[in-house]
This record gives C-alpha cells, structure tokens and sequence, in this order.
C-alpha cells in the first residue's frame, strides 16, 4: 500500500474522515481523539494510540513489539494528560 493511499497515514497529514484532533505525539507516536461522527456525536476520552511507522500486519511478519516496560511508559507519559 502506498503511503497515499492509507487511511492513517492521511489522517496523520492532518486528512480525511478518520481525522480527530490531536492530543499528543512524539517521534514514535501520535495520539487523536475521535472525530465527531457523522450524526454530530462524540465520546469524549476515546482515544486512538498510533504509530508513526506502520505498515499491514501481513507485510512485517517480525515486526518489533511494545513490550510491559514500553506500554507501561507510554500509560504513564498520557495518563498526565487526562
């Protein structure tokens, strides 16, 4: 998939209907908050964790994974935020 056409990485140019406001980012990830729905509703607090570098599951088969002590910083470094 070209970088053009992916969902995710349009909506981390600031693009399309995945598009929520940005919460938080740092060279590895970004953190948006969901976008309005089409009704003109939103469920404040829901949040999508993303990384900067990403790529279908299937085409990175020995992609590195966050570990405990990584997720657990990550936890602590947002949870100052809410």
């Amino acid at each position: 998939m070209d970088s053009g056409d992916c969902p995710i990485c349009a909506k981390h140019r600031g693009e399309g209907p995945l598009m929520g406001p940005l919460v938080w980012e740092d060279e590895h990830c970004l953190v948006f908050h969901a976008p309005v729905g089409e009704d003109g509703t939103v469920f404040l607090g829901y949040l999508f964790v993303e990384t900067r570098r990403h790529l279908p599951y299937s085409d990175w088969p020995g992609a590195p994974r966050g570990g405990t002590p990584a997720i657990t910083e990550l936890c602590k470094r947002l949870r100052t935020y809410f």
